[in-house]
């Protein structure tokens, strides 16, 4: 794990993936435009993309890594074709917009 003063940068372990919700990848983006952030999603495609998928559509997080010290920049998947997006998220902001889902020893999927 990589300490910051803005907050943690977790290793995933085999078996865990992270990924936005729509809501959070909502909250992630306007919080990226309102701060000037180098990285974030045209308001408008991003809308039209959330309107043509059901609201438990899970963007899984497809590369990220710690940009300037003060955020992560994230490579977000947005669809079975692949095609992905670059984000920046603070990183006292990253654990609340992005959550890690992992299966337990029985199979179950869980999040955290």
């Amino acid at each position: 794990m990589v300490e910051n003063k803005l907050g943690q940068f977790e290793d995933l372990k085999d078996g865990e993936y992270q990924v936005f919700t729509q809501s959070t990848l909502k909250r992630a983006n306007e919080r990226a435009i309102k701060l000037k952030l180098n990285r974030s999603i045209e308001r408008k495609p991003l809308k039209k993309l959330f309107q043509s998928q059901p609201d438990h559509t899970f963007y899984p997080v497809v590369f990220s890594m710690i940009h300037n010290d003060k955020e992560i920049r994230a490579q977000v998947q947005l669809n079975k074709d692949g095609d992905t997006v670059m984000i920046d998220v603070p990183l006292k902001f990253w654990t609340r917009d992005v959550l890690t889902l992992f299966k337990d020893e029985e199979g179950t999927w869980g999040a955290k």
